[in-house]
């Protein structure tokens, strides 16, 4: 049976990959924008809010819930363990080659195989977390535990318990971001009747955006609105998205969206070349100017990249896990 295709949630991918370029805009080598001003902070913070939950809650939202585990476990390798070992090869070859470009010139096997390289976290993170998934699905999902455990995952990570902090296979990730994996994947059986009240509710969507703007204020103070700030963000970009998917913007999200992991990808070494050769024309004081320009360049030369060369060729689109 093929799975019911959700436009909006292409768009939705789209939002967080420009959030994530955007943010990656503040930090350059050895320099913190977010110091030069309060604007700058608190944009960063924003984003850094809930980003990323946002990629697990569609990636739990989009997990297939009617899947053979040979075909699952294959795919995933396809679409996540190779890119992931590709882009690290290169990674480390171009870290050896240009070690004054930079942060750190040096990647170890065992970062790679274990901690999840330098850049790379996030698809190291969520291909262990589908590693996991028939096991998780089996014995909470299909049960019909998945409050409960979203519950536990909370507790564990609002106490931070020590004996779950563990880095090595990312499992210290794994358990945060599996609260927005599981809400997504819980969402998905409920989501036409919330579609309906909330997601079609232009009313709920300016409170959700007035508290959501809001809450840097007071949420550090309250860890678990600590961990609901991310699906709020999330929740509105979701209908945000469905409202925009009509339009002929939308056409540029759903690009994004669906070319999200390969914009991943290659965006560190983008970064590298556009910051040289911005850092020696825009002086760092204009620093609003310098971040438009590196944002904006980033999202355009990563765009014709993909368009025009990995889309284009079927061996760079499996060696970047890209569907074509």
């Amino acid at each position: 049976m093929n799975k019911k295709h959700y436009e909006e949630f292409d768009i939705l991918k789209g939002f967080g990959i420009i959030f994530v370029f955007l943010g990656h805009s503040f930090i350059l080598k050895g320099i913190d924008l977010t110091e030069y001003s309060l604007w700058n902070k608190y944009i960063y913070d924003t984003i850094y809010s809930f980003h990323m939950p946002l990629f697990f809650f569609v990636a739990g939202f989009l997990s297939n819930k009617n899947y053979g585990i040979k075909k699952f476990y294959i795919s995933k390798i396809k679409r996540l363990a190779i890119p992931y070992i590709f882009i690290n090869i290169i990674d480390c070859i171009v870290r050896k080659i240009f070690s004054n470009l930079v942060n750190t010139d040096k990647i170890t096997i065992k970062e790679i195989l274990l901690y999840g390289g330098k850049t790379t976290w996030f698809i190291y993170t969520l291909f262990w977390l589908f590693i996991l998934f028939p096991v998780i699905d089996k014995y909470i999902y299909q049960r019909k535990n998945t409050i409960y455990f979203i519950l536990f995952l909370m507790l564990i990570n609002i106490f931070d318990f020590k004996l779950f902090n563990m880095k090595i296979f990312s499992l210290n990730k794994i358990l945060y971001y599996l609260i927005y994996f599981s809400i997504g994947y819980l969402l998905k059986d409920y989501y036409l009747e919330i579609k309906e009240k909330v997601i079609k509710n232009k009313k709920i969507l300016i409170i959700f955006i007035i508290v959501f703007l809001f809450q840097r204020y007071f949420s550090f103070k309250i860890p678990l609105i600590n961990l609901l700030i991310p699906v709020l963000g999330t929740i509105i970009f979701l209908i945000l998205s469905e409202m925009i998917k009509e339009k002929s913007i939308a056409n540029f999200f759903i690009f994004c969206g669906k070319n999200s992991l390969v914009f991943y990808l290659l965006e560190g070494f983008v970064l590298v070349i556009v910051r040289s050769a911005l850092i020696k024309i825009v002086p760092i004081e204009q620093n609003i100017l310098f971040v438009s320009l590196y944002f904006i360049l980033k999202i355009l030369i990563v765009s014709i990249i993909i368009k025009y060369f990995i889309n284009k060729s079927k061996i760079l689109s499996f060696l970047l896990g890209n569907k074509i």
